[in-house]
């Protein structure tokens, strides 16, 4: 009697230590995220938002977000529609100024409400293969309210914000993350 309680005892014992170990030994993945810090800059008439984003790209345990990258630009203003029209975007090589590396043409977008009780337009440029080093975009903007023109030259510097660490894609998902 007393040796199949032991036996009973150890089956789950043994299969408890064994998940364990594969939980924390499997899908274990490196991460490195070659991003940049968001930008802001207010200018009077609303505030400017951009964010150079990187794309995942995965290759066997080790993940890189990185290039290609997308420029996302928001601008959000707390009162009144109208439109918001970027003349010239130039995302140029931070310490090496006449090397530009991608331009945006002219584009206009709506100020339309936004969840945060405000107004926003939006721009996005992506695809841009990219080296991993400082950025400076220079945006000339223009701003319509109705009667009320506003015009503004902002540059805006991506400073970079490397991170990596180990990630377990199998105990992530057990916690929920």
């Amino acid at each position: 009697m007393k040796r199949t309680t032991k036996i009973c005892i150890s089956v789950p014992v043994i299969a408890m230590v064994a998940l364990i170990a594969i939980c924390v030994g499997c899908g274990r993945r490196l991460n490195k995220e070659c991003e940049y810090q968001p930008v802001e800059y207010d200018c009077g008439c609303g505030v400017l938002r951009a964010r150079l984003i990187g794309t995942p790209v995965t290759r066997g345990k080790e993940t890189v977000r990185g290039s290609p990258y997308m420029i996302f630009i928001s601008f959000h203003c707390p009162d009144g529609g109208g439109t918001v029209t970027l003349k010239r975007a130039e995302l140029r090589d931070a310490d090496q100024r006449d090397r530009v590396c991608a331009k945006m043409w002219e584009r206009t977008d709506s100020l339309d409400p936004d969840n945060r009780g405000g107004y926003t337009a939006y721009f996005s440029l992506g695809g841009l293969n990219l080296e991993y080093i400082r950025y400076a975009l220079s945006i000339q903007l223009v701003v319509n309210k109705g009667e009320k023109t506003e015009s503004r030259d902002v540059e805006l510097l991506f400073e970079q914000n490397y991170r990596e660490y180990v990630s377990n894609g199998l105990w992530d998902a057990l916690r929920g993350i």
